[in-house]
């Protein structure tokens, strides 16, 4: 990696990293590069995505050194490689293996390689001209968000993210930038309990500090630095010592008209949150750790534990960290039809899906009716929460005058809320029920957004209407996208045995919770 640039909502770079690049204009003209394939991807597409991947041509361009100077490089390294090959000739009868005089391959002498990811309103960049896996920079730029996230915000809201925030604490920004990545482009530090130890995160006790006229940077034993273990501070203390696991499951895919699974995955996260003095090492158990597949650990869980006994034995850093990742399988004793394997819709039955949808559309000459059921099957201990569905209507669509739909209660959406008249975005909560639903129809994108805070269990609510449309036929997209979550519901019923804790005498709090979430792409 040669660097790493900071760009706010409006393309202009905020932080910049030192760059092993001898052209003075090598970072802005990446920051150029991509601001100009937003540009275009906006104009053809409506969009602000382009590839995570772009090759930056840098021919052409002036690299700050005259003639003579190439010249006297040429001549220094003649005069290296003749030393060298002194050198090989004069150990030719040594017997200690030759060493390596290579240096590391370069992706092209006018191109290079530029990563980059979006967190909030920021984009992280990463300029790359040598050889490099490219998972590198990626996992790097996460890790640089998430610092970021841990000191700025404090929570995982990437929203939260803004130009403001990092230009209010550039100097804590620069100086995390600097401690994670070297001049060379070589990743240093990552983890944020060894990052505070060196860099201290902003407070309102340092601003105040700071206003009178004190140095708030007081001297601090680095003792993170000399600790065996990077991620975990020796001197912990906590007046009330708890852990807490969050077991976080996804279901994806794509469900056809009748309720039959086309793909599903159901993919799993364990979310880890400690608060423990010393340094005591946990132990978990699960129930059945053979549904785990293409697992990914966090650096802090032994490999081996895990391999021969199938239990998570770790030493927790202080905070929240995502313990382990992975794909949740059937195990030997479940039907081969479970909703979570892929499958076809030729091969496999109706899955027991935690929502049902019901979608028909009929033109006619005056527009097109549309009519949507979702039904509730979680267990009677849930609740659907945060139920989302986007649909896609046709271009010609210039509102949707609809009413929804739960029990006995009704009420309606007036036409008038859903003219060309008052923004781009028109949207009308509904009053009374359980649901409390919200129908908002964007004439920009043409698309209806359907959102309900909360579904009780066994319940069913409809949406009823009629798309307003310039013209006779108004045909919607074929697939609809439905998001939601069930806290304390798993669809695979993995749970967590027992949490045993090692190397400490007392007895912390522990809790654990499930979160069952949905992002699937339903066909009608």
């Amino acid at each position: 990696m040669d660097g790493l640039i900071i760009v706010g909502a409006s393309g202009r770079p905020i932080v910049l990293s030192r760059f092993r690049h001898r052209l003075p204009t090598y970072p802005l003209l990446h920051v150029d590069y991509l601001n100009d394939a937003i540009a275009a991807a906006e104009r053809e597409h409506g969009t602000d995505e382009v590839e995570p991947i772009l090759r930056v041509p840098i021919g052409g361009q002036d690299w700050g050194g005259s003639d003579d100077e190439a010249d006297d490089e040429e001549e220094d390294d003649e005069a290296v490689s003749d030393d060298e090959s002194s050198e090989e000739e004069g150990n030719v009868w040594s017997s200690e293996p030759p060493r390596a005089q290579e240096p590391p391959s370069q992706i092209a002498s006018d191109t290079s390689v530029l990563c980059h990811i979006k967190a909030g309103k920021l984009r992280i960049l990463c300029p790359v001209s040598r050889e490099i896996d490219p998972l590198i920079p990626f996992a790097f730029m996460r890790c640089v968000v998430g610092v970021l996230l841990e000191y700025l915000v404090g929570t995982d809201d990437e929203s939260q993210l803004t130009e403001d925030l990092v230009c209010k604490h550039f100097d804590t920004v620069y100086q995390l930038i600097e401690e994670m990545l070297d001049g060379e482009g070589n990743v240093v530090m990552t983890e944020v309990n060894s990052l505070k130890d060196v860099v201290l995160p902003p407070s309102w006790l340092d601003r105040i500090i700071e206003t009178v006229g004190i140095g708030s940077h007081s001297e601090r034993t680095r003792t993170s630095l000399s600790s065996p273990i990077p991620w975990r501070r020796p001197n912990s203390k906590y007046t009330r010592n708890e852990v807490y696991l969050d077991l976080i499951e996804s279901l994806e895919g794509i469900v056809s008209a009748d309720g039959t699974p086309v793909g599903l995955d159901l993919w799993g996260s364990i979310l880890c949150t400690a608060k423990l003095s010393g340094m005591p090492a946990l132990r978990v158990s699960l129930n059945t750790p053979s549904m785990l597949q293409d697992t990914s650990f966090h650096h802090c869980v032994r490999i081996s534990t895990w391999n021969s006994h199938k239990q998570l034995h770790f030493v927790p850093p202080d905070g929240t960290i995502k313990l382990a990742e992975y794909r949740l399988a059937p195990t030997t004793g479940l039907s081969k039809n479970a909703p979570f394997t892929r499958r076809t819709a030729t091969t496999s039955s109706p899955a027991d899906l935690p929502l049902t949808l019901e979608v028909t559309c009929t033109p006619s000459n005056t527009g097109t009716s549309i009519s949507i059921a979702v039904h509730s099957s979680v267990s009677d201990k849930h609740d659907l929460e945060d139920v989302v569905i986007d649909w896609d209507l046709s271009p010609a669509a210039q509102g949707v005058d609809a009413s929804t739909r739960e029990y006995n209660t009704s009420t309606r959406i007036s036409a008038a809320a859903t003219s060309l008249s008052g923004g781009p975005v028109d949207s009308r909560s509904v009053p009374g029920g359980h649901t409390g639903s919200t129908v908002i129809f964007d004439r920009e994108k043409h698309t209806l957004r359907w959102t309900i805070p909360k579904l009780p269990s066994g319940s069913m609510v409809a949406l009823n209407g009629m798309i307003l449309s310039s013209q006779p036929t108004c045909i919607p997209a074929y697939a609809l996208g439905v998001s939601f979550q069930a806290v304390g519901a798993s669809h695979s019923g993995l749970r967590i045995k027992s949490i045993n804790i090692e190397q400490e005498q007392y007895v912390p709090n522990k809790g654990v919770k499930s979160i069952l979430k949905g992002n699937i792409e339903w066909r009608r």
